[in-house]
């Protein structure tokens, strides 16, 4: 599964998964192509994901779609602290 979204000036590919028993068949490339030319219909020309530390296929995954690592901070607010 992929989820898309874009605010008008940036697209953001906000979870990708592939369940185990169907990884390396190449579903993970056809979802964000996907995402990436849906996105590509309004004109969104800048497309960013959030990988977390630590998730390294997701960042070798990426990085060999030509998406770049970004000097950005992440800021959160949690509404309890079990969250």
């Amino acid at each position: 599964m992929v989820l898309g979204t874009h605010d008008g000036r940036k697209g953001w590919i906000n979870r990708l998964a592939v369940a185990k028993e169907f990884r390396r068949q190449n579903i993970a490339l056809k979802l964000v192509t996907a995402v990436e030319n849906k996105l590509d219909e309004p004109g969104i020309d800048i497309i960013a994901c959030l990988i977390e530390p630590g998730h390294t296929v997701s960042r070798i995954f990426f990085s060999k779609l030509g998406y770049t690592k970004a000097p950005v901070e992440y800021f959160s607010k949690k509404k309890s602290i079990d969250a």
